[in-house]
């Protein structure tokens, strides 16, 4: 029996029904959003200023949303304030 394998474009091997390796598609999940954020260091500046909430308002989305915009970059939002 030949065991035939689905080649992602970047070259890794990924799953039979994939159309994208793990990598390819947490990296395209990691920028999927609907709002334009400013950069993390930014957006902490803005939160020590006012509230999760009071930027959450000015970018348009909920306050949760930018904590989780926050975490997924890997800054616990729990130690801003």
């Amino acid at each position: 029996i030949q065991v035939r394998y689905n080649y992602c474009a970047c070259g890794q091997r990924m799953n039979k029904k994939s159309t994208k390796c793990l990598a390819c598609e947490n990296e395209r999940r990691l920028g999927n959003t609907s709002s334009v954020y400013p950069p993390v260091e930014e957006l902490i500046k803005m939160i020590k200023e006012s509230s999760v909430l009071a930027v959450g308002k000015k970018l348009g989305v909920s306050d949760n949303a930018v904590r989780y915009y926050l975490r997924r970059r890997g800054v616990d939002t729990k130690l801003i304030v």
